[in-house]
């Protein structure tokens, strides 16, 4: 009934509002306007009430006849529709609420996004983690089936690492941000709008095909996609002004780096030798093996069973030497003199050696590789640099840990980690 009341007010209005319209719209002649009498702003009287009149002048007061009741109105619920109004629902096409027992029941709660912590106020969301470790965390997925523990213990590692490099990130940035003075500050603007204007002159001039092109490659609006690279800029302005500002690696520390690891540099060359020895006493054995090395290949004969000297690996030899071959030491007298004295592929012998008779051959050598502080100055200098940057960079990290806020690291990989299972796994490993 309220709501049927309020349409008979609106309708008139309604209708007085589309009258006006259309007499403006009209291309008729325009009628002059009607005089205003008083009358017309009198209050409405009830229909069943007795019209009163206006005092005049000369009346009193108090002279006014006293009204009569007012007639009760008849309150039927069956009562028909004013015929001269319509439904509301008739003027905007509003579809019909289904009643509650036709409503279907809402199926299971859908997880669409999870906040897992906090970095200096800023929400982490689970997203955040776990994106960029989709592909692994599928494959582990599928390398352990429904093993819930076992998928948690492979993923952790990967979990940590991406979630200590956003804390990183997060916190290097909110110095740098610190840090920066107002020019500076105004620079920024700067660089982030022509950061757009290239991303936007790369796609023919159009900003909205810039900004689908890489909603389709990262998932990112154009101003966040910037964004993000003005917030690296300034992670490695940080960097450089903190940490590698501080990394100085003078000569002498690559002198004696090479002088330390000298072993390293000067590699020692390898000289694989085949040796057969067959004992002096024993005839029969003795020409078997002169019989084999004239017709078989050394390695084949120094297998066979004549041989004492490491016949199961084919009487092997391998020698280390540094500098030349000729003047290392390689076996025992009195195998050394001519076992150095050979090139690849000679054979020397019967050489008597204690009581039996031995035959060398030399199978391959590979000659020192040795490199001069000259030619090994870069690698150290690298080397050294990048271990100080990390010594570096671990005292500053440390530092800005104390000084940071953000939810404690463990909490939020536990959190992570859950959420990675309920996603990853399968329904009957939950």
């Amino acid at each position: 009934m309220r709501t049927e009341a309020t349409i008979l007010l609106l309708a008139p209005a309604a209708l007085l509002a589309l009258a006006g319209l259309a007499a403006c719209r009209s291309d008729g002649p325009k009628a002059e306007p009607a005089a205003v009498s008083a009358d017309r702003f009198a209050p409405r009287q009830d229909p069943g009430a007795t019209p009163t009149r206006a005092l005049d002048a000369g009346d009193s007061a108090g002279s006014t006849a006293p009204a009569p009741a007012p007639r009760a109105r008849a309150q039927t619920s069956g009562a028909a529709p004013r015929t001269d109004t319509l439904p509301i629902r008739s003027f905007i096409g509003e579809p019909e609420v289904a009643s509650a027992a036709t409503v279907a029941p809402a199926a299971d709660p859908v997880i669409l996004e999870s906040v897992v912590g906090q970095i200096n106020g800023r929400p982490v969301f689970a997203s955040e983690v776990l994106d960029p470790l989709d592909g692994k965390l599928r494959a582990i997925a599928e390398r352990v089936g429904a093993d819930r523990a076992a998928f948690i213990a492979a993923a952790r590692p990967e979990i940590r690492g991406v979630l200590l490099k956003k804390i990183q990130d997060e916190l290097i940035l909110a110095e740098a941000r610190a840090s920066l003075t107002p020019e500076q500050q105004q620079g920024l603007f700067f660089f982030l709008g022509q950061v757009q204007r290239t991303m936007v002159s790369q796609q023919a001039g159009s900003r909205l095909q810039a900004d689908e092109a890489t909603r389709e490659t990262s998932g990112r609006t154009l101003q966040q996609e910037a964004r993000d690279q003005l917030e690296l800029k300034l992670i490695e302005h940080e960097i450089n002004r903190k940490i590698y500002s501080r990394v100085n690696i003078p000569w002498r520390l690559v002198r004696q780096e090479y002088e330390r690891n000298a072993d390293r540099f000067n590699e020692p060359g390898v000289a694989v030798f085949r040796v057969i020895a067959v004992p002096m006493a024993d005839a029969d054995r003795v020409r078997a093996a002169e019989q084999a090395i004239a017709e078989k290949p050394f390695a084949e004969a120094a297998a066979m069973d004549f041989n004492t000297f490491l016949r199961d690996s084919g009487g092997l030899a391998r020698r280390e030497f540094r500098g030349e071959l000729s003047e290392a030491d390689v076996f025992a007298a009195p195998l050394n003199e001519p076992a150095r004295a050979l090139g690849v592929g000679q054979t020397v012998g019967p050489i008597r050696w204690d009581n039996a008779l031995a035959w060398v051959h030399l199978e391959s050598v590979q000659p020192p590789r040795v490199r001069s502080l000259y030619d090994a100055q870069l690698d150290l200098d690298f080397e050294l640099r990048d271990r100080k940057r990390r010594a570096e960079g671990d005292v500053y990290f440390e530092r800005l840990l104390s000084r940071g806020s953000f939810t404690e690291i463990g909490r939020m990989i536990a959190q992570v980690e859950a959420i990675a299972a309920e996603r990853y796994l399968p329904a009957r490993a939950q």
